[in-house]
């Protein structure tokens, strides 16, 4: 089974956004969704098909706006409660029990989603081995780490859910607890890229990576330097997002970075170097600046032919210009092989008035658009001859 790495940042927004559905229309998802008591059980499981299931809202830092979370009764052992699913949304722990001598969990999960459904698909997870398996599996409750651990099992749809790294000997930092338990600590931050940009004319590095797992918030740590060796000891910025500018830097200069990521149950290992190059220039770009547009001649008799001419006073590789008027609509490129500061377009056959616009902008900027007018007319005293 192999286990990838997936952000949690969708987990949060999309779990807030069906929920309030849910709670509209469900009366059993009302009844679980309190994860205040000291029995809650949190973390995250893993599935290759559906991807991660949270067990809390504590680990989503979602409990102000959203309660759900799965229970476990000291006593009994009985599970009760919702987790939460990206893909196939809330699952019904309440079938589920732990037998607190051997630790061996029983009976199955619900995905509401999967009830009343006719494709064939009836949304259970089994949480041990059942009658006619031809596979062994289970999950287990340890209540020395307060750790579960081992597979469930749910249907093609659902596939095998782990419980913890441990199933699959995953880098990636991920179980679910017990009462009592605590919260992942982060795992490293990884796809560690740096990007060059210029902030305000002034060089800088847009530094982007992937939160994996962890209970959130999580916080991370940015290191830089000017080499690739060494301890990476200072600490020059933090964040609670997953990209970081870095600005005020110098022109044409490679930095390098890691990132370490820690929230309150602990620290990840320091990331994988990255490095990154700032521009070789940040001054601002040249505003485009159009001194003529004409039309010559700008006055003949019907069907003549008129040349518009322009000329650029300046430009720069962002401008882009365009001739329109009249059914006309011609784009010109100023930076494109044979073309430059001039040009000029032939109107053939002018049978009227013709007013034309040539405007340029500079793409991607704050420069505003120029444009100039002009107009081919028809001369007023020619006359037809019959």
């Amino acid at each position: 089974m192999t286990i990838k790495k997936k952000t949690f940042a969708s987990l949060v927004s999309l779990s807030l956004v069906l929920s309030f559905s849910l709670m509209a229309t469900s009366s059993k998802v009302n009844a679980g969704m309190d994860s205040t008591t000291a029995n809650d059980v949190g973390g995250y499981a893993w599935s290759d098909n559906i991807g991660w299931i949270s067990f809390s809202c504590v680990d989503t830092n979602s409990c102000s706006t959203v309660q759900y979370g799965v229970d476990m009764n000291t006593t009994t052992g009985a599970l009760s409660g919702y987790a939460w699913s990206d893909n196939i949304g809330w699952i019904d722990f309440s079938g589920a029990s732990v037998d607190l001598t051997s630790g061996k969990v029983i009976g199955w999960a619900q995905v509401l989603s999967g009830s009343g459904r006719t494709d064939g698909w009836d949304g259970k997870i089994s949480l041990s081995t059942q009658t006619g398996d031809s596979v062994s599996y289970g999950v287990t409750y340890n209540k020395t780490t307060q750790q579960f651990s081992g597979f469930a099992w749910g249907s093609d749809v659902v596939g095998w859910i782990s419980f913890n790294q441990s199933d699959t000997g995953s880098s990636v930092n991920y179980y679910v607890y017990g009462p009592g338990g605590t919260g992942i600590p982060p795992s490293v931050p990884s796809n560690l890229s740096a990007s060059a940009w210029c902030d305000s004319n002034s060089p800088a590095l847009n530094i982007s990576y992937t939160e994996n797992t962890g209970t959130l918030p999580i916080t991370y740590h940015i290191y830089r330097q000017t080499s690739s060796w060494g301890s990476f000891t200072n600490e020059f910025g933090e964040t609670t997002g997953t990209t970081y500018s870095d600005s005020g830097l110098s022109l044409n200069t490679t930095y390098y970075y890691k990132i370490k990521a820690s929230n309150a149950y602990g620290d990840s290992a320091l990331s994988g170097v990255i490095s990154g190059t700032t521009s070789s220039n940040c001054a601002p770009a040249t505003p485009v600046e159009l001194k003529t547009f004409i039309a010559t001649p700008p006055i003949g008799n019907k069907g003549y032919t008129c040349t518009l001419s322009w000329q650029l006073q300046s430009y720069n590789n962002n401008t882009s210009c365009s001739l329109t008027g009249s059914g006309l609509n011609v784009s010109y490129d100023p930076n494109a092989p044979g073309n430059g500061s001039t040009g000029s377009y032939a109107v053939t056959n002018v049978q009227g008035e013709s007013p034309y616009t040539f405007s340029c902008t500079d793409v991607g900027t704050t420069n505003p658009t120029v444009s100039k007018n002009a107009t081919c007319h028809i001369n007023s005293d020619f006359k037809e001859e019959n």
